[in-house]
């Protein structure tokens, strides 16, 4: 459901963030309109498909089918809010938003223990997500009112659906390289992937909450400077936050150690898939700043035909991985290679957008700055030379040797644009 409001979200995000003042207010009231009707409609169609079609009787969905359907619609509901009030910097409704469910869940848990049941839990989310919106619509700053600019809304919408399969293409290279492990390996060795692959993206879901709540200023600040100042800006920010991932990236290997001896039997598959995986995201986090740039001029359908491509490309090896080479290790490191496939094209696009030299050997040097290759070199050796979680911990310590200077001044800078109460402020 996630991906059924027509990426409304995505597009109220970027077009307000560069959008002028004066029409600001019915971008909001355009997007709130039509995140209303694409969801009505929605609701309509899923519920007569649940009253008329009996779905997963042997789980006796039909029980809680409507409840569930009610809160997906909710949810979708509040993800408007969400962005309104991130654009507007205001972060302790979305907390509460976020915090709510878990939280009501966990006492239910914790009253009822095993006599819980699936529909509990879908109206413990529905409830505590309704409780969210309601608290999203009190105090809203400039509460929407049922106005459609067309000229607005056709723009929202052809953009939204872009941003829409801009997104949906990282899913589907997550999704085509598990559904290659299922294909090519055991049981178990797919179990292990998965549970591996889940357990980095919650980790770079948590790295991401930097850029989740700056991205409407980064945007907006991108928009709005010439070349040389966007490149500055591009700059700074990766300073903070590549830095920030990478000792991150490096440090959650430690998890994968803890894992490996309370699974022993999966000790192997752990210890290498896992640096093997998390080496693709330390290289797409260089294209931090640089992806924003290309959505704030808006470039957004080359990065969609980008992650396409990269879709395709780890389809390709995969195969040949499967057919050939016959090792889930080999297979893994598909996923890194397709993710400086198209770190390479955003950057390259980018650099060249700005008018800054493109060259292969200025585009690898723009990826790898800030000492990105220790990382990069430093997995590949715990992963496939010397195992031991050693390698790991004095890697770490010279990666922060070498990096001492740029540290201090990232440190410094997130500092001041934590404390800074406007740099939050479209």
């Amino acid at each position: 459901m996630s991906y059924s409001n027509l990426g409304i979200n995505e597009s109220l995000n970027t077009e307000y963030a560069v959008s002028k003042d004066s029409d600001r207010c019915k971008i909001w009231n355009t997007s709130w309109a039509l995140n209303l009707l694409i969801n009505t409609f929605l609701f309509m169609v899923f519920a007569f498909l649940i009253s008329i079609v009996s779905l997963f009787s042997r789980y006796e969905f039909d029980s809680y089918g409507m409840l569930l359907l009610m809160t997906c619609i909710v949810i979708n509901l509040s993800r408007i809010y969400i962005t309104y009030y991130k654009l507007h910097g205001k972060l302790i409704k979305l907390n509460i938003q976020q915090f709510l469910p878990h939280f009501v869940l966990l006492v239910l848990v914790l009253i009822m223990w095993n006599k819980l049941t699936v529909r509990q839990i879908v109206v413990s989310y529905l409830m505590s997500n309704v409780i969210a919106l309601i608290i999203f619509r009190v105090d809203l700053p400039n509460p929407p009112s049922f106005q459609i600019d067309r000229s607005i809304a056709s723009v929202l919408l052809r953009r939204g659906i872009t941003l829409l399969l801009y997104n949906l293409s990282f899913y589907l290279l997550t999704l085509v390289a598990s559904s290659l492990v299922s294909s090519y390996f055991s049981l178990e060795e797919f179990g292990c992937y998965s549970f591996v692959n889940t357990l980095i993206h919650g980790i770079i879901m948590a790295c991401g909450a930097f850029l989740f709540i700056f991205y409407p200023k980064i945007l907006n600040r991108l928009y709005s400077c010439d070349e040389d100042k966007a490149y500055e800006l591009i700059s700074r920010i990766r300073g903070v936050y590549i830095l920030f991932i990478d000792l991150v990236s490096l440090l959650s290997i430690f998890v994968a150690v803890v894992l490996s001896y309370l699974l022993p039997q999966y000790r192997n598959d752990i210890t290498i898939i896992f640096p093997i995986l998390i080496l693709g995201q330390i290289i797409m986090s260089s294209t931090t700043g640089h992806s924003a740039y290309l959505l704030s001029k808006k470039k957004e359908f080359r990065l969609v035909v980008f992650g396409f491509e990269s879709v395709v490309l780890t389809l390709v090896l995969g195969i040949l991985c499967g057919e050939y080479i016959n090792s889930l290790y080999a297979l893994s490191l598909v996923v890194p290679i397709s993710s400086l496939f198209y770190t390479f094209m955003t950057t390259r696009e980018s650099l060249a957008t700005m008018n800054k030299s493109h060259a292969i050997a200025d585009v690898l040097k723009e990826i790898f700055a800030l000492k990105k290759w220790f990382p990069c070199v430093l997995v590949l050796i715990y992963a496939f030379v010397i195992n031991q979680w050693h390698v790991i911990l004095i890697g770490v310590g010279i990666y922060l040797f070498i990096n001492y200077k740029n540290l201090r001044i990232s440190i410094k800078e997130g500092v001041r644009i934590i404390s800074d109460r406007n740099s939050l402020l479209v």
